[in-house]
């Protein structure tokens, strides 16, 4: 057993251990990444490109991962790779690398969806077995990418012809999946997926009978199901041309009766997108054009104490994109052009027996054209280079041109080092009310009252692969300035009669830190162990008095370890453990009364952290045969808490007069068994 593999061995057993002693005192905290174990049995990588900010992940070697859901889930997977983190349990947002969750531009085969996750944060948006990749850039992103400050996740369906009939799927105590791909004639392919939950049927009344039943302040009340489908239609026109369109349906149902805030609400969440891409072989040269229309919107039907209000959001863009791939002098070129016209309805809040408030909805032009150029400088250096520029219109024209530079410096063979300088605009931008934790995002444009954001990046990183490929390591230091964030104010019950923009704050922020990641690729025991050392700041002059201050969601520590075991073609076992430092949340400083009303002041702007998290997921698979199998699956083997969120009220002793604050922690589950069936006709 060679050093690093000893290393590996080591870290596994100590990680593990920390969390099994760890469980005598469970851990509260604010924010979680719901994170998932790959497991594999095949001599091929799972992951590629991790020392240079870039991330590819294929579907079809992560079959045993151990979720919630019982299924594979790609987004989930991402969590546990370097400078990638979820909010927390229940939320779907992810932040990557000190970015809001607004910042990382999200395309599906290069069409922008506006949320990843269904709700609770539980399933991502996409169905593992439609999906042909995954793709996180969050380093020396590429010019044809724009929009977003943090990063890009492209998922990528197929575009293969089926060769016969098939079907596959799963089947598991939360949700089952089914993919069929049909064969139509020679020149076409369908694939056709659907998904469902039926948690409050199955596995809520079982949760509760059994390990749950003794759970102190559970989220009670809770009643949550979703659906979605995909469709893709593949085509060969003809040797030169193919033909792809895509369509996406899904809609999400919460309920939720929470006595101790006196709420009683129903949240619908809902995604639709259409897709028509059409690729054409020209000599050596490729042209490809793209027509889309992406469309999401919520709602809240709610009733808070003696309060009914009904508030909801919608954003739809129809947009035109192509891309042009040629060379010169056998430099390779990529030139395009995008168009997308968005129309938002910002979040219109009507309250029981008042007027509809709210701002006017909004038309946005939204273009940029791109060129980037992959230029050799010597055998062991080179450079890609790109621009882009944007033009954006709503009640204000704005423009900005960015650069991107990225040089890769490879010497022997096996070592690589990248210095990146990438510079991003934002023009469309998320606001999330401080509420009690529902997911009310919200997409707004910018506006003469809502200037752009912008940001500038620079990153370090270094690449090594061991003798034999069997381990790899890469670190990258990032560093990132960011203008005109925001930060929304008003909550659910306050500001009404004012517009988002009288009630979001503008102002500064950066971001930096150092990623770190160990792999092993081959063998019978493989995984990975990644950590991330980070700090997210922001500053607003209405804010902390003007001094800086850690964003909600600033992580010093981040640690996540993969590991699974193959003991034969029949057996899998596969392990992961969290550990994360707490959020970042601003705790009142006193409480005190006036005319029988309670009062709290509060002191530094998230000065307080929440206890640092952690969990330890298990799986064991057993393959009767390919493609076919069982997986038993355990989130939160150590029933550690980990709350959904906090909230505090105070009650004054008749007695004595004296004030008592109450700090009350919700959680959903503290374990979850569960129990999978994969198929494949």
């Amino acid at each position: 057993m060679n050093l690093p593999e000893r290393i590996f061995y080591i870290l596994i057993i100590s990680a593990c251990s920390l969390n099994a002693f760890s469980q005598t005192e469970p851990v509260p905290v604010d924010s979680i990444i719901g994170q998932e174990v790959v497991v594999t049995k095949h001599l091929e990588k799972k992951m590629t490109g991790l020392s240079i900010g870039k991330i590819v992940l294929n579907p079809a070697s992560m079959l045993k991962i151990p979720s919630l859901s019982g299924n594979t889930d790609l987004l989930k997977l991402l969590e546990l790779t370097p400078g990638v983190q979820n909010s927390g349990d229940a939320s779907a947002n992810i932040y990557i690398r000190g970015g809001d969750p607004g910042q990382n531009l999200l395309l599906y085969n290069n069409v922008p969806l506006y949320t990843s996750g269904h709700l609770l944060g539980f399933f991502s948006l996409f169905n593992s077995d439609h999906i042909s990749a995954l793709e996180l850039n969050k380093t020396g992103i590429h010019a044809r990418y724009g929009g977003r400050l943090s990063s890009v996740i492209n998922v990528g369906t197929k575009k293969a012809l089926p060769e016969k009939v098939s079907l596959k799927g799963n089947v598991g105590l939360l949700s089952s999946q089914a993919t069929l791909e049909l064969p139509l004639g020679d020149k076409f392919g369908l694939y056709v997926s659907g998904r469902k939950t039926y948690m409050e049927l199955l596995m809520q009344p079982l949760l509760d009978a059994t390990v749950n039943h003794n759970a102190k302040k559970k989220v009670e009340g809770l009643d949550y199901d979703f659906y979605d489908t995909n469709v893709t239609l593949a085509g060969r026109l003809s040797e030169k041309d193919k033909l792809t369109v895509d369509a996406f349906f899904g809609k999400d149902n919460f309920n939720i009766t929470e006595e101790d805030l006196l709420l009683n609400g129903v949240l619908h969440w809902k995604n639709t997108l259409f897709s028509a891409q059409w690729d054409r072989q020209i000599g050596e040269n490729q042209l490809s054009q793209q027509v889309y229309s992406s469309k999401f919107n919520n709602r809240l039907l709610s009733a808070q104490a003696e309060m009914e209000m009904d508030m909801q959001s919608e954003i739809q863009d129809l947009g035109y994109k192509n891309k042009y791939l040629f060379q010169i002098r056998e430099l390779p070129v990529e030139i395009g052009m995008q168009y997308a016209f968005h129309q938002i309805q910002p979040q219109t809040l009507r309250i029981m027996n008042t007027e509809q408030t709210g701002a006017p909805d909004q038309e946005a032009h939204d273009a940029g054209i791109y060129g980037g150029v992959n230029l050799p400088l010597t055998s062991e250096l080179n450079a890609d280079l790109g621009l882009r520029y944007n033009v954006f219109y709503q009640d204000k024209l704005f423009q900005s041109l960015e650069p991107r530079i990225v040089l890769n410096y490879r010497f022997k063979e096996t070592n690589i080092f990248r210095l990146a300088y990438i510079r991003q605009n934002q023009y469309i931008n998320m606001l999330t009310p401080t509420s009690v934790g529902l997911p009310l995002d919200f997409w707004v444009a910018a506006s003469s009252q809502l200037p752009p954001q912008s940001g500038n990046e620079f990153s370090l990183g270094y690449f090594h692969t061991f003798p034999g490929d069997a381990f790899e390591f890469s670190a990258e230091i990032f560093y990132r300035t960011m203008r005109n964030v925001n930060e929304y104010i008003q909550t659910m019950t306050t500001g009404q009669t004012n517009p988002y923009f009288d009630n979001t704050l503008t102002g500064n922020g950066r971001a930096y830190g150092l990623e770190v990641i160990l792999k092993k690729n081959y063998g019978k025991f493989t995984g990975w162990l990644s950590y991330t050392l980070g700090r997210s700041e922001r500053t607003f002059d209405e804010i902390n008095r003007g001094k800086t201050f850690p964003a909600k969601f600033d992580r010093r520590h981040d640690l996540s370890l993969v590991s699974s075991y193959s003991f034969n073609e029949k057996w899998d076992l596969s392990l992961v453990y969290l550990y994360a430092t707490g959020n970042a949340y601003t705790l009142p400083s006193s409480w005190y009364f006036i005319n029988n009303t309670p009062v709290k002041e509060y002191g530094k702007y998230n000065g307080a952290r929440m206890p640092d998290y952690n969990r330890t997921d298990v799986s064991l698979s057993y393959w009767y045969k390919k493609d076919n199998g069982l997986t038993f699956s355990v989130y939160n083997l150590f029933r550690i808490s980990n709350p959904v969120y906090i909230f505090m009220n105070v009650k004054q002793d008749e007695t004595t007069g004296n004030l008592k604050v109450n700090v009350i922690h919700k959680k959903l589950y503290t374990i979850v068994p569960a129990v999978s069936w994969r198929f494949k006709f």
